[in-house]
């Protein structure tokens, strides 16, 4: 899936990436132009947050000509293995509790 450049994609992203779909997207300076690369930082994607417009155009020319490149996508999505860890609460609670016990 390709995202939008100024204004991300939050849930859309969320659901390419639940079904299976790989979501390329530009880094932006500002939160809703940010996103779409904590959510691929999540699932183990980070290489599709791109920096600039020509690194993204490069990353999904790339997506689309090698089929081993998508597939290896394709296939980090359907392990599952980021997906516990997105919608693990507990470890969420116990993480944000070390901050706020840190900066306290």
């Amino acid at each position: 899936a390709l995202d939008t450049r100024i204004y991300n994609g939050h849930t859309t992203t969320t659901d390419a990436l639940q079904s299976g779909v790989p979501v390329v997207t530009v880094t932006g300076n500002h939160f809703a132009s940010r996103v779409s690369t904590s959510l691929l930082n999540t699932f183990n994607l980070n290489e599709l947050a791109c920096k600039n417009l020509a690194e993204y155009k490069e990353k999904v020319k790339k997506i689309c000509l090698d089929e081993k490149y998508k597939e290896s996508l394709v296939c980090k999505l359907s392990s599952g293995l980021a997906f516990n860890d997105f919608y693990d609460n507990k470890k969420f609670i116990n993480e944000l509790e070390k901050i706020l016990i840190q900066i306290s």
